[in-house]
């Protein structure tokens, strides 16, 4: 978890990792190179302060959070 300060107000970034995280790939008949990255899960969670700052927004958007979830699929 990664937790700091956007506009002074919290912000924290969560990566859940995979196994295997990345993997590289090496094909002799085409002549390739493969790279893939799985990062897993994101979650992101910012204090509704620093995003409603510049808007029009509610007081309950501000004093709350907004938060994103990335799931793997």
């Amino acid at each position: 978890m990664l937790t700091g300060l956007a506009k002074a107000k919290p912000i924290s970034v969560t990566v859940q990792p995979t196994t295997p995280t990345s993997e590289v790939s090496l094909n002799s008949v085409t002549n390739t190179v493969g790279f893939k990255e799985d990062i897993g899960t994101i979650d992101v969670s910012v204090a509704g302060a620093a995003i409603c700052e510049n808007m029009s927004s509610g007081t309950a958007e501000q004093a709350g959070a907004f938060d994103v979830s990335r799931a793997r699929e």
